[in-house]
């Protein structure tokens, strides 16, 4: 298969564009001072649908083609301008396939001295964008591609981002900073929240008890908080629970051969195998079958992702610590299969492994396969040999790195046969013995009583596998073997015995609706049956049943003619079926009996407000106001029971309708206090529940991360500030970055919120001391000593490329009262030549972006906190501007004059006052 490495866009552009435009009329020195017209700025791909258009065509795929696959991916060529990296991806991907598709289906055809010539290998698209990698070269990527390699690639094995949102195995090991939550129900009900502190133990039942968790697993966790809360809590084995609410976040490090060595962040639950995906998977060389694990302590673990392929439980699965290592060596012995086998790629094997672990991994041999003998290819220093292996005698075969086994495959052609189908005892294949005639072969396979015997076809294939119909005549071969109908058979004919119905215009019609048993009724040509006689197949009338009853008419070789029979008094047509209105039922009839329910109209009684379960409810009769009440759950605690108001409609005849009110005070067994003691609903009617005015429940605001006493805090009054939070959690701890903290606000979907601890510590009037909200999560990390820097910088002429990550990225140390400028120059070798000067951004810890400001030709770039981001954006060129952004000046103009007219006519009309 022709793999191609999809190319990646590293980063999109921001372009802007602000242009002053002044017109010379009267009315310019009027609002000059209020008008200027300011473009937006608009992110763009720098990919049009032109080059997009190039690509197909260059690759022989067509826009029609190309745009039926965008269209079951929600994607849109006319809008590629438009599109994200992520998008483009996709639509690099979608190139790739087509192309692959085409290299398949045309490979057989092509000779392979050729191949190379007429598929051309991936290019840049011919635009201006950050950079385009393309990793393999045809040649390379025509041959079996190495088994693992591609699910690390192709986003099977992916990692979890979210802490919040993780499933934890029961073998996952607990550590500092883990959340779990703890549920029991049943008689007892429970539902903590605990983080595991930095001694590894958790507070339980309001802190008068310790456990400690810290290195166990989920599982043994769950026996031990099951042990501790059952000596307080009354619960049975299925009515406690502990799940992970929260993971812990790591840092581990990714070196070797793999696409994006680094640094990475992710929650704890995540395995050795997902963090190697998340680097963009091995290299061309790198191994997946013995993976490093290096921990701080300096123990190492090994990971072999072929046996996590054969068994991908999660006992297999080897989770992270914090700091640690994870390295790629190159693959030492890889193994190419191919021919008769179920899986032909190339395999990486570990020294102890021999030729029959090689086929276990590619799948056994297939049902064609040639296996007493494999055929292994050898390369030499000077030569190349071919080693002839016996199986399974020699299944031990030792393998060599570069070595080739060849499955050879048996071709099983069917020869010598006939074949008799259709309106026969036994159809199937039959030998073709010496002089076999057709009665011969009717005699074999029998035939059967309703077949048409007057008229067969053989199907003949000749040597140049033409195909030809010989017609017989199955009643003169029966009747009298020496016909010359009755023919001598030739390899491979095929007898065709059709059944009588195949040329019968036989039909059915249906019955449906308020009957026994409604469905279709195979049904002749003769019109024999009634009305009355259908409504007996289908089991007589339902007690449902209305008075009416409609067949609808239509052929279906005619669908534009249709014709409608109605009965009113079905009733009287069973009673006498000697009426003219039974009439015969017609082939394709469908005949529906209404069910007295259809004549009904719907009635309902809502109830909305302060009860469990508001909505709407069938009406009942003699429908009581308890009865509503019972049926949407009974009153919440905030209800004003005081306060029930029943809304109903009065309907009469022609009438205009009109609503009365009626109100009542129940307690909360639904007993009414005051109002009618017996209060009957009606259709339609509306209760509403008010709620208690000012009425709430606690709220929490969650407090994470390096603070004394971390977790959920019920919020004291409506005006609580973060300060007086922080206060009850005991305060910082040693370890915590407060420049780093952050806010995220559940409230109005509000999400990130920029706080700054450091202002808040300092004056706790600070604008950023804000009111907590209920679901509040306040993050304080622990010290962060780096500085990152990415983007249009030198750092390539000063570090190896081990230290540099995607988009340039590298991370140094911080040093205090320093700016951006400074580290750029110290660490990053200056500036890069396509770098835009004012477009440098620096990104504090807690979300704060700050811009340099420019002052005449010089550029006064932000001061630097730990943990900041520096980055630096590439110039804009001018030619790109103008293809971005075109003015619609008649609309400015137009806009202009308006605003003029305006200011105008208010001047003139105060000079009138005056």
């Amino acid at each position: 298969m022709h793999n191609l490495k999809p190319f990646i866009i590293k980063a999109g552009r921001f372009k802007s564009l602000r242009r002053w435009t002044s017109f010379k009329f009267i009315a310019f020195f009027l609002i000059c001072s209020s008008i200027a017209t300011n473009l937006s700025s608009q992110n763009t791909s720098g990919i049009s649908k032109a080059d997009v258009t190039r690509e197909l065509q260059k690759r022989g795929i067509t826009e029609s083609e190309f745009n039926q696959i965008l269209a079951e991916n929600n994607l849109n060529i006319d809008s590629v301008e438009y599109y994200s990296p992520q998008k483009i991806n996709q639509f690099q991907s979608i190139i790739l396939e087509l192309e692959r598709d085409k290299l398949v289906t045309t490979n057989d055809t092509i000779p392979p001295e050729i191949i190379d010539e007429t598929i051309e290998p991936l290019e840049e698209l011919d635009v201006e964008i950050d950079s385009v990698e393309i990793q393999n070269e045809l040649e390379e990527e025509i041959e079996y591609e190495r088994y693992g390699r591609m699910i690390l690639q192709g986003g099977a094995i992916s990692s979890s981002t979210d802490p919040y949102k993780i499933k934890a195995p029961p073998n996952y090991i607990l550590g500092v900073g883990d959340e779990l939550a703890i549920s029991v129900w049943g008689a007892s009900k429970v539902d903590d929240l605990h983080e595991i502190n930095n001694d590894g133990f958790i507070k339980i039942l309001n802190g008068s008890v310790r456990v400690f968790l810290k290195g166990l697993t989920i599982a043994k966790a769950k026996e031990k908080l099951r042990d501790a809360y059952s000596k307080f809590y009354k619960f049975n084995s299925g009515e406690f629970d502990v799940t992970l609410s929260y993971a812990r976040t790591v840092q581990v490090k990714v070196y070797g051969e793999v696409e994006t060595p680094g640094i990475q962040s992710v929650p704890a639950v995540n395995h050795v195998f997902s963090i190697v995906a998340e680097a963009g998977g091995v290299t061309k060389i790198g191994t997946v079958r013995e993976i490093e694990i290096i921990r701080s302590d300096g123990t190492r673990n090994s990971a072999d992702l072929y046996k996590y392929i054969n068994n991908p439980s999660s006992e297999n699965e080897i989770y992270l610590q914090d700091n640690d290592v994870i390295f790629v060596s190159p693959v030492k012995s890889l193994i190419e299969i191919e021919g008769g086998i179920n899986r032909p790629y190339k395999y990486e094997l570990i020294p102890s492994e021999t030729i029959e672990d090689l086929i276990n991994f590619a799948g056994g041999f297939d049902i064609n396969a040639q296996s007493n003998i494999l055929k292994v290819t050898r390369n030499s220093l000077d030569s190349k040999k071919i080693i002839d292996v016996n199986w399974p005698a020699e299944k031990q075969f030792k393998l060599e790195n570069g070595d080739l086994v060849r499955v050879n495959s048996i071709e099983r052609n069917l020869e010598n046969y006939v074949f008799v189908s259709g309106a026969v005892s036994q159809e199937g294949y039959y030998e073709l013995t010496e002089r076999l005639k057709v009665s011969d072969l009717i005699k074999k396979s029998g035939i059967k009583e309703e077949a048409r015997l007057d008229v067969a076809f053989i199907k003949r294939v000749g040597l140049d596998s033409s195909i030809s119909y010989v017609p017989i005549n199955l009643k003169q071969v029966l009747s009298n073997p020496g016909s010359s109908e009755n023919i001598y058979l030739k390899n491979q004919d095929e007898l065709t015995v059709w059944y009588l119905n195949r040329f019968a215009d036989n039909s059915s019609f249906v019955i449906d609706g308020a009957i026994r048993e409604s469905g279709a009724f195979e049904f002749g040509a003769i019109d024999n049956l009634k009305i009355t006689d259908a409504i007996m197949l289908g089991g007589g009338l339902r007690r449902d049943a209305s008075s009416v009853l409609i067949i609808h008419r239509q052929d279906p070789l005619n669908d534009k003619l249709k014709r409608y029979y109605t009965v009113n008094d079905l009733e009287n047509l069973i009673e006498n079926p000697s009426s003219e209105k039974n009439i015969f039922v017609e082939p394709f009839d469908s005949i529906f009996i209404y069910s007295q329910n259809e004549f009904l109209e719907d009635a309902f009684v809502t109830i909305r407000g302060a009860v469990n379960n508001p909505g709407q409810f069938q009406f009942g009769l003699d429908m009581k106001i308890e009865d509503i009440f019972t049926l949407a759950g009974g009153f919440k605690i905030s209800a004003a029971t005081d306060r029930i108001e029943i809304s109903r409609v009065i309907i009469t005849n022609n009438k205009p309708t009109t609503v009365v009110v009626s109100n009542l005070e129940m307690d909360r067994d639904f007993n009414i206090i005051q109002g009618e003691s017996d209060f009957t609903l009606e259709p339609n009617d509306v209760i509403t529940v008010r709620y208690v005015p000012e009425f709430e429940v606690q709220k929490t605001v969650y407090v994470l991360g390096e603070v004394k006493y971390p977790g959920p805090y019920t919020i004291l009054d409506d005006n609580e500030k973060i300060s007086n939070i922080l206060r009850r959690t005991g305060n910082l701890t040693s370890e915590a970055f407060p420049a780093g903290a952050t806010l995220n606000r559940k409230d109005e979907n509000l999400g990130a919120v920029v706080i700054k601890l450091d202002e808040i510590f300092e004056d706790e009037n600070s604008e950023f001391n804000f009111v907590v909200k209920d679901g509040d999560r306040i993050v304080i990390p622990k010290q962060q000593e780096f500085v990152t820097i990415e983007g249009a910088t030198r750092a390539k002429t000063m570090l190896s490329d081990d230290a540099i990550n995607l988009n340039n990225r590298i991370h140094v140390p911080f040093q205090s009262n320093k700016r951006a400028m400074f580290y750029i120059d110290e660490y990053a070798g200056g500036l890069g030549e396509n770098a835009d000067r004012k477009s440098i951004f620096v990104e504090y810890p807690n979300g704060e972006i700050k811009k340099s400001k420019a002052f005449l030709f010089f550029i006064n770039t932000p001061k630097i906190r730990k943990g900041s981001t520096i980055k630096v954006r590439k110039k804009v060129s001018e030619a790109e501007e103008d293809k971005e952004i075109t003015t619609d000046w008649s609309k400015v103009l137009q806009d202009t004059v308006s605003q003029a007219v305006t200011v105008i006519t208010l001047i003139l009309a105060i000079q009138s006052l005056n």
